[in-house]
């Protein structure tokens, strides 16, 4: 007779995606599951900035959907795709409605839209560009093949850990470069001299890639979703019948006898102590500087990751209506407005922009007074800005070795990392992740459901289209 599995606490570090789909795996094995979240740090609100920073009771971290007059702005991850298993399951199992998005368009100087396909696929270059996708399927296919693991990666050689520019001009790649700047550039990842080509591999894969290039550019339909009250809304409700802690901000962590971990909650003048049998990390180490007793191996690693900085502003606009627009000639523009989309169904202009950085400083005023330059050069005006959020964003090792380090430290110390910087920055990877390493690490079984890819198809294609049904 098989002894039963020992039933742990187990302390969470962080209620974004990560933390709670770690916690929601954990609780299905057995296990009860403490989450202890501070709040996302808010210095600008309704419409001005605030002298100070504070802190939200919300819960999510880059899963950010803030509420303005009753309507949901996507202000962190924003989109779901057909192949995001995990985030399908959840809004299914969660009843967290789907819905389309806005048709996307690239926008001129002078305000001219045009089609991805008139920018993107020039009808001469077709023998051209059905080779350039030849060849990037064949390795991002290899790549999924030989080094991406669920829960880590394996050996990845070296014509992989050079920059995509580079790799493209390596291959002869013209066209497919161009088709990454709206996925890849707009959303903060970087410059193609700058992102490496396994990260890129990592993000648009094999299914993503085709979503763009027969969904966005040639039949001008967005290739994913979103849902319909954010993110945000997900994460909340994943995190309904568990554990979770707001407003608790973890101030020490001590794993020299067990996990005993110190936490400071608001309003409360004296600190509180929980000891734990294991420890789950989902907030990048950076942030946990003084936090957490590093070992030498932790404090290497926390030195060694990048960060970028990425602004999204929830503003209304006026003359953008029912349309995502790619500001082309600002996207290799760090500090201006790369992408627009009116993410609010029913209204005009409520929109949200994305701005790739790189100064960490920009003030609220430098970012306004951007915007409305910007927005003037396309023919449109800002007419209020609700909400500001700088994010310190994809968290990451430029070393592709230095995962391979992270992954031998999971476990260590009753220590576990998930996360950005365990996998990559998008919601679905890290989600997988999480429940993944979760899986493995702790004893347990979980119920496992049947069809859950043909469940999530037909929840992805036919609830976002009916969704009152």
């Amino acid at each position: 007779m098989k002894n039963k599995p020992k039933k742990k606490h187990i302390c969470i570090v962080g209620a974004g995606i990560s933390g709670i789909t770690a916690a929601h795996t954990l609780k299905e094995k057995g296990h009860r599951v403490t989450v202890f979240e501070r709040g996302r740090s808010i210095t600008f609100a309704k419409g001005r900035p605030l002298s100070s920073p504070r802190f939200d009771r919300g819960i999510g971290g880059k899963c950010h959907s803030p509420k303005i007059n009753g309507k949901a702005y996507e202000m962190g991850a924003c989109s779901c795709a057909p192949g995001f298993s995990t985030v399908l399951e959840m809004a299914r199992k969660y009843k967290a409605p789907l819905r389309k998005r806005m048709p996307f368009r690239v926008v001129a100087p002078g305000g001219r839209e045009q089609t991805f396909r008139s920018v993107y696929w020039p009808f001469r270059a077709t023998l051209t560009i059905l080779r350039e996708m030849a060849v990037y399927l064949c390795h991002v296919l290899s790549f999924a093949r030989r080094c991406d693991d669920k829960t880590g990666y394996r050996n990845i050689p070296a014509k992989w850990r050079v920059s995509f520019a580079d790799f493209c001009r390596t291959h002869n790649l013209v066209y497919i470069p161009r088709w990454l700047e709206l996925p890849v550039v707009s959303f903060g990842y970087g410059t193609l001299d700058e992102i490496e080509t396994w990260f890129v591999f990592n993000y648009i894969t094999a299914v993503n890639f085709l979503g763009i290039a027969f969904f966005l550019i040639l039949a001008g339909r967005p290739p994913v979703r979103r849902l319909d009250m954010g993110y945000e809304d997900l994460v909340t409700r994943m995190a309904a019948n568990l554990d979770v802690r707001t407003r608790h901000e973890v101030v020490a962590i001590d794993r020299s006898n067990g996990v005993r971990v110190t936490v400071c909650k608001e309003g409360h003048p004296e600190f509180l102590q929980y000891d734990f049998d294991a420890l789950v990390l989902s907030v990048p180490l950076p942030l946990l500087k003084g936090v957490v007793d590093f070992s030498e191996k932790e404090a290497f690693l926390t030195r060694h990751i990048h960060l970028s900085p990425y602004t999204i502003v929830a503003c209304e606009i006026k003359d953008v209506d029912n349309v995502c627009l790619l500001v082309r000639h600002r996207v290799h523009s760090p500090g201006h407005v790369a992408l627009i989309e009116e993410t609010v169904e029913g209204t005009r202009g409520f929109c949200v922009c994305y701005i790739p950085e790189k100064k960490w400083d920009r003030s609220h005023e430098e970012i306004i007074m951007g915007l409305e330059k910007d927005l003037k050069e396309i023919n449109a005006a800002l007419v209020k800005v609700h909400a500001i959020k700088k994010w310190h964003y994809f968290p990451r090792f430029k070393d592709a070795d230095l995962y391979r380090t992270l992954q031998g430290l999971q476990g260590e110390n009753s220590t576990f990392y998930v996360g950005a910087i365990a996998k990559f920055e998008l919601a679905e990877r890290v989600a997988a992740h999480a429940r993944g390493l979760m899986d493995g690490a702790f004893d347990g079984v979980r119920k496992k459901e049947r069809l859950t890819l043909l469940k999530n198809f037909g929840y992805y294609y036919f609830k976002s289209c009916f969704p009152k049904i």
